[in-house]
């Protein structure tokens, strides 16, 4: 009988182990759920390469912030992306997952809870009432047409213009809630209040020379953000979400990044009129 005998080369180096593959976050019942920093990152990156991404999240470091930011108000990751905006320079909430927040973090009293849009003394008037559990003391809070005026929201063609009610009644909401609950809210505004707010610029600087700008150029016309006439009628044109998605995508790819921050203001709008 004849035994094989293995001779060891101390020279040889060992076979490498084989890598094994990253684990794909877990999945719970409202998708995948990301725990560590690794997988937040590979979940951006693919957002951003899908092209799903708001308009004014253009990179997976941006994508990153906003699905931590949601994280902190109890926001699933796409819907913190959808919910969250950057309006001048600043993380604010669309008003619709606002009210959402602040149910889910089991100190709305919905008893309590109450919206209306009236005429008081001939103005148009929204109101909004909510209390705080256990026992706190109802909150309300209200904004009018003159108000809106006073304010110089209803001067410019937009939603303020053509649904004058549902933005009255998304201000007086924003105010309650945030009076109520501003530590649910980490001290985030409304994104309809933010996007109508004042910007960090006054207005524009004077000409260096001290001189007034010459009448053969005419400044800029602030009114129109939409200097693409192609891309303007698409946006007009739109009838869903998506459509406005791929007008944004298309708006990103052909604009400058000024432009760009023009057109995307235009369509937050469009999406509130939908």
């Amino acid at each position: 009988m004849t035994t094989a005998t293995t001779t060891h080369n101390p020279n040889q180096l060992a076979p490498l182990p084989a890598h094994a593959a990253p684990a794909a976050p877990a999945r719970g019942p409202r998708g995948l759920q990301l725990s560590t920093m690794a997988e937040m990152m590979a979940f951006a990156e693919q957002v951003i390469a899908s092209g799903l991404a708001p308009a004014n999240v253009k990179s997976p470091a941006a994508v990153l912030v906003a699905i931590q930011l949601g994280a902190e108000l109890g926001l699933p990751p796409m819907a913190a992306l959808q919910n969250i905006a950057v309006i001048n320079g600043r993380p604010s909430i669309w008003g619709d997952a606002m009210l959402g927040v602040c149910r889910a973090s089991g100190l709305f009293d919905e008893s309590a809870f109450s919206e209306s849009t009236a005429s008081q003394g001939g103005v148009l008037t929204a109101t909004c009432t909510v209390r705080r559990l256990p026992d706190g003391k109802p909150v309300t809070r209200s904004f009018s047409m003159a108000d809106a005026k006073t304010a110089g929201l209803t001067e410019k063609a937009g939603p303020w213009q053509q649904y004058p009610r549902r933005m009255l009644q998304l201000r007086a909401r924003s105010w309650a809630l945030r009076d109520a609950f501003a530590d649910v809210l980490r001290g985030l505004h409304a994104a309809e209040e933010a996007m109508h707010g004042p910007t960090e610029e006054e207005g524009p600087e004077p000409p260096a020379s001290g001189e007034p700008e010459s009448e053969d150029e005419p400044a800029e016309q602030p009114g129109d953000p939409l200097a693409d006439e192609h891309l303007a009628d698409r946006l007009r044109e739109a009838t869903c979400q998506r459509e406005i998605n791929q007008a944004v995508m298309e708006a990103k790819r052909k604009l400058d990044p000024e432009a760009f921050s023009r057109f995307a203001t235009a369509a937050q709008q469009r999406r509130l009129e939908l």
